[in-house]
């Protein structure tokens, strides 16, 4: 599997194939992406870069595919901080309540609480948010890129729904 050129390794020459077949989740993947499909499951989506990765064997770092690189997200008393998402220029995030969540059965449209940062330039953002006794938040930030906003979807097959579309459509989501 990887091997879209089948000269026995997984390369760069097979990564541009790759990104080429991407369909994201849900898509279908022509014939001729049959290498990049390794969950046999007809798209070529972020759980089959995941895979693809592993089965590198090039000398060189297998590239990083922009459509599944999303911001990993710290927690600390005083600030919430993520990981650069190249070429972001700034960050949304969005803050919400597990419980709504939880009663919307799994609807982030009628769980989102607040726009905590809407075009942040920062990696850093303070953040003394503590939920009431029995309850949980849940946050999530979206990379903001010249050409517009990311995802605040995992970009993988395990995630159950579309976030973003449900998020935006909160009349608490960042402008």
């Amino acid at each position: 599997m990887g091997d879209f050129d089948a000269d026995g390794d997984v390369d760069a020459s097979d990564a541009a194939s790759f990104e080429g077949c991407y369909t994201g989740i849900g898509g279908t993947a022509p014939a001729v992406c049959g290498p990049g499909d390794f969950d046999r499951d007809g798209d070529v989506d972020c759980t089959d870069h995941d895979r693809f990765v592993a089965a590198w064997t090039g000398q060189d770092t297998p590239p990083p595919l922009p459509a599944c690189v999303i911001p990993a997200l710290s927690v600390n008393a005083a600030s919430l901080s993520w990981t650069l998402v190249e070429p972001a220029l700034a960050y949304d995030v969005v803050q919400g309540s597990v419980t709504a969540l939880r009663e919307a059965d799994g609807d982030f449209a009628a769980a989102v609480d607040l726009c905590l940062a809407d075009d942040h330039p920062l990696l850093v953002l303070e953040f003394s948010g503590r939920p009431d006794a029995g309850e949980a938040l849940w946050l999530l930030v979206r990379a903001v890129t010249p050409t517009g906003p990311l995802t605040y979807d995992t970009l993988r097959a395990s995630q159950v729904g579309a976030r973003d579309a449900e998020i935006e459509s909160s009349t608490q989501a960042c402008p």
